[in-house]
């Protein structure tokens, strides 16, 4: 069954569904900031590849350069507006709560998940991350991919 209607599983689900709506209650109540909209200019999908890294490395010396094809690709699907522009970090932002679920079943800290899941999702530097058109959400979500990897290699060394 895909869902344990437990005391404990219930409070993770409502943390969760509040932490969601935590990250996307505020998202396009301000206008960029001057590094969102630098972001926005350099991830252009109207511009080549080419001018778009050329475009990374003069303002943000090539650190960004992941994010910004990521955003361009976004931006090919979905049209290059403003107002889309956030949804990308929001869902980097969504994407990093099941992460940081399968890090703690992984790490066996799923007596704590509860804690976890609401140090994590009501964090104030992370809810306004999440709404900045800026890389600082895909950061935590490859973060998060390499403590998996790790968790998952270091279980494997102890096996053998």
């Amino acid at each position: 069954m895909l869902f344990h209607y437990t005391k404990k599983n219930i409070l993770i689900y409502f943390i969760i569904i509040v932490g969601i709506y935590l990250k996307l209650h505020d998202l396009n109540t301000e206008d960029f900031w001057w590094d969102e909209m630098l972001s926005f200019w350099v991830s252009n999908p109207e511009i080549s590849y080419s001018q778009t890294i050329n475009r990374n490395i003069e303002v943000n010396l090539g650190s960004q350069l992941i994010f910004s094809l990521i955003l361009k690709l976004f931006f090919n699907l979905f049209g290059y507006e403003p107002n889309f522009a956030r949804y990308l970090t929001v869902f980097f932002g969504i994407l990093n709560i099941f992460l940081l679920i399968v890090l703690t079943k992984k790490l066996n800290f799923e007596k704590s998940l509860e804690l976890i899941l609401f140090l994590f999702l009501f964090n104030s530097y992370l809810i306004s991350y999440d709404n900045e058109l800026r890389s600082y959400s895909l950061v935590v979500s490859l973060s998060l991919l390499s403590f998996i990897y790790f968790a998952n290699f270091n279980y494997e060394k102890k096996l053998f």
